[in-house]
């Protein structure tokens, strides 16, 4: 079986069993990254759903939901336990956990996001949107390559204005994420280097945002766009990105030694550093023109 039928059946039983027991609550479950756009692998994507509510019970929904989710990945095998920081017990997943990082699902209340002028009131979503994470690129990617999977479309009331600031935020958060791999690599190598791969895959749609050009299209148009924008640029080595895509493929068959991991991780980093300045002085360039 196709790895992409394989979690269109888990996600079609996952919203079956939630809504057989909650529909009356549940305003809309929405599907958007790799599992949405079609290119999903096992072993090395993760999921990211959105359960929003119309009536009160957000913990309740949310214990039941993750219970059906670990039941439903232990019998399609999945293996978003392995990739999903919800299901694993050690101390770097205590982190991601606390952190929410590839949390497979959130659950909203009626009114913790206003969709149409993009404000996020939940307290947790609004320090990391401020600090961290581009609140216009989530917005764009819910809207671009985002997928219903039960109730009202949400996706037409998303508004799509973005502020530069926002911007140069997304630039930040695949540096972090490849700070934290090579961290993680002293640890856990391949576990590090799947983290250096995310953050190396991120880098492509986040300087396209930064760029105003289109992104939510797919992990290989992007990095074909973004070769296209920065090719002349000598400090910006593709063949990273080629060789990252290769590990995703590999995904459960991936075993990597802490010295090759290490060396991959610094490199995602300098990719991420050389890309970001690379965009940047291409769109002052640009500015310049301009004026």
């Amino acid at each position: 079986m196709r790895d992409q039928d394989l979690v269109e059946g888990f996600l079609e039983e996952f919203v079956e069993g939630l809504t057989a027991r909650y529909g009356d609550r549940i305003d809309f479950i929405l599907l958007f990254g790799s599992a949405a756009r079609g290119d999903w692998i096992r072993g090395a994507s993760d999921i990211d759903l959105i359960i929003q509510l119309k009536k009160p019970g957000k913990l309740e929904v949310t214990e039941y939901a993750t219970g059906l989710f670990w039941e439903l990945d232990s019998r399609y095998g999945t293996a978003f336990r392995e990739v999903c920081s919800l299901g694993k017990g050690d101390l770097l997943s205590a982190v991601e956990r606390k952190t929410r990082l590839y949390c497979p699902f959130e659950v909203l209340e009626s009114g913790e996001v206003d969709w149409e002028k993009g404000e996020f009131h939940d307290p947790f979503f609004r320090a990391a949107l401020f600090f961290v994470a581009p609140k216009g690129m989530l917005l764009r990617k819910i809207r671009q390559e985002g997928k219903v999977l039960w109730g009202r479309d949400v996706r037409e009331e998303i508004s799509l204005e973005v502020s530069f600031w926002d911007r140069v935020k997304a630039l930040a958060v695949p540096k972090y994420l490849a700070l934290y791999a090579a961290l993680v690599v002293l640890v856990s190598p391949t576990r590090g280097v799947r983290l250096a791969t995310k953050a190396l895959l991120y880098e492509a749609e986040a300087a396209l945002y930064f760029l105003e050009e289109p992104i939510g299209l797919g992990v290989k148009k992007a990095v074909g766009r973004l070769e296209r924008e920065v090719r002349e640029n000598p400090l910006v080595d593709f063949s990273l990105i080629r060789r990252g895509l290769e590990y995703k493929g590999m995904a459960e068959g991936l075993q990597i030694g802490r010295g090759k991991g290490m060396r991959f991780a610094l490199r995602v980093l300098l990719f991420v550093l050389a890309t970001n300045m690379a965009v940047v002085s291409k769109r002052f360039i640009k500015a310049l023109g301009r004026g």
